[in-house]
């Protein structure tokens, strides 16, 4: 269903939450806040729009307390009830990255490198890939 102004609109929608301890969501949050300021559709969205304290975005669309929910893909995969059509397109998206490092104290700083080189391996790629993550 094409966005814009004018354009149809789901009944309630729902992304991001609102807790200012989790970094991680706030960005997103403002992210979508955003986007929609700027394709126009901020004002026709802002009474329909459910906005958790906590990311249960994919549970209010498989209850159907919200027709469409903005959240990391991989929470919506992993979401029973709720038909996931795919991430944003990448000129709109807002990726998060993730980077691995071993404490100087580390107790167990081998068992770390492991778990590193496990999870860089391209068969681990392929599952972290089908649970919606992107490699880079």
């Amino acid at each position: 269903m094409p966005l814009g102004p004018g354009k149809p609109a789901a009944r309630e929608s729902c992304y991001g939450d609102r807790r200012p301890d989790d970094v991680a969501r706030t960005c997103l949050r403002r992210h979508l806040a955003a986007l929609v300021e700027c394709l126009g559709i901020s004002t026709d969205l802002q009474s329909k729009t459910i906005r958790p304290e906590m990311d249960i975005v994919g549970d209010l669309v498989a209850r159907g307390d919200a027709e469409l929910g903005v959240t990391a893909i991989s929470t919506l995969l992993a979401t029973p009830g709720v038909d996931v059509v795919g991430p944003l397109p990448r000129e709109i998206q807002s990726y998060v990255y993730f980077e691995a490092g071993i404490g100087t104290s580390a107790v167990a700083p081998e068992a770390a490198r492991d778990l590193i080189k496990f999870l860089t391996k391209p068969s681990a790629g392929l599952v972290i890939q089908s649970k919606g993550t992107e490699l880079w």
